[in-house]
């Protein structure tokens, strides 16, 4: 893709079909039909491929859509407590579609590696600042409940709301 601004119109074709890849992605996972994507937000499939030139451009597109607005931190304000559970709970939301997708952009690409980064200097401070307020625990660090949360968000649950329940319990046990 070129570095020079996208028209306007050229803007609205490529960010209606990451959120069409996305949707498709996440129900039909990484072997999805780019034609029905292509479909779906409402462009020829000629459109889709000039402005992702190939499934692995349009996986990148995707996941970097979704780590943005995982990484937009909390308002502020809220309780420090508050602001950490609210981004971890996007973290796990973020991780559940996104297994699937690492797995096909490659754990070592320099897009998951800056992902990964901007991740951990996300959370980082929002850990310390809950530390720093006395409301989780300070024998912990960013990495120990990135670490956590992760393996909880990709455990299989047979039950509705199982996972929910226990990124909860995991939630709990940060706390002071």
């Amino acid at each position: 893709m070129s570095s020079k601004p996208l028209r306007a119109d050229a803007q609205r074709n490529s960010e209606r079909i990451v959120e069409a890849a996305t949707a498709v992605f996440s129900q039909q996972g990484t072997d999805a039909s780019l034609e029905e994507i292509a479909r779906l937000a409402g462009v020829g499939i000629g459109t889709l491929y000039r402005r992702f030139p190939s499934r692995a451009a349009l996986f990148e597109a995707v996941y970097a859509d979704q780590a943005e607005r995982l990484l937009t931190p909390p308002a502020e304000g809220a309780d420090p407590r508050e602001r950490l559970e609210h981004w971890l709970r996007r973290f796990v939301r973020f991780l559940l579609g996104k297994h699937a997708l690492a797995q096909e952009l490659a754990y070592d690409s320099e897009l998951v590696r800056g992902i990964r980064a901007q991740t951990y200097a996300s959370v980082e401070p929002l850990v310390a600042e809950a530390q720093a307020a006395g409301v989780v625990r300070t024998d912990i660090d960013a990495d120990d409940v990135l670490r956590l949360l992760a393996g909880v968000a990709l455990a299989q649950y047979p039950r509705d709301g199982q996972r929910d329940r226990v990124v909860s319990v995991c939630l709990d046990g940060l706390r002071l």
